[in-house]
């Protein structure tokens, strides 16, 4: 009998699942609703899958933000398309593997995702604050990124180096 292989294409899925699983434990525990899970995973697909399934990954993971967090529909998918068809035109420029480069790459994005959804939910009627303190989270979200990469790079069967080649 055959063992049963889950292809890189699978693999998406079962992440989609773990982030909101993530996402869900995440914002029940005080200490870490700090932490965007659905922004790091985001991040990570976007830089380790081709365009397309990280453009479907985007879509699907800000209408699922839409809806738990009760923002104006389309508001985050939206905003984590565009996000991603950035990230896609840019990782071929990027040395990933250093450290320094996913910093700035991880903290620059993220704080513009925070700053568009809260233009875009402003002129859309839903009146929010931004908060300061979402880019000292951003420093914070950044240290679960790496913990969160290194699982990812053990589980899943990367091309490491030739980013968009699957």
């Amino acid at each position: 009998m055959e063992a049963a292989y889950i292809g890189r294409e699978d693999m998406i899925l079962i992440f989609y699942f773990i982030m909101v699983i993530f996402d869900i434990f995440s914002s029940s525990i005080d200490f870490l609703k700090v932490i965007d899970f659905v922004f790091i995973f985001v991040f990570i697909i976007n830089f380790y899958y081709s365009a397309v399934p990280s453009l479907i990954f985007s879509f699907f993971s800000g209408i699922y933000v839409d809806f738990y967090y009760s923002f104006p529909l389309g508001v985050n998918s939206m905003v984590y398309v565009v996000f991603s068809y950035f990230i896609n035109v840019i990782k071929p420029n990027i040395d990933f593997d250093f450290i320094f480069s996913r910093f700035f790459n991880f903290i620059s994005f993220s704080i513009m995702t925070k700053i568009i959804v809260f233009i875009l939910s402003n002129l859309s009627g839903w009146k929010i604050n931004f908060q300061w303190y979402y880019v000292f989270y951003t420093f914070i979200n950044f240290i679960f990124f790496e913990l969160v990469r290194k699982f990812f790079i053990i589980f899943v069967p990367l091309k490491y180096k030739n980013h968009g080649d699957f």
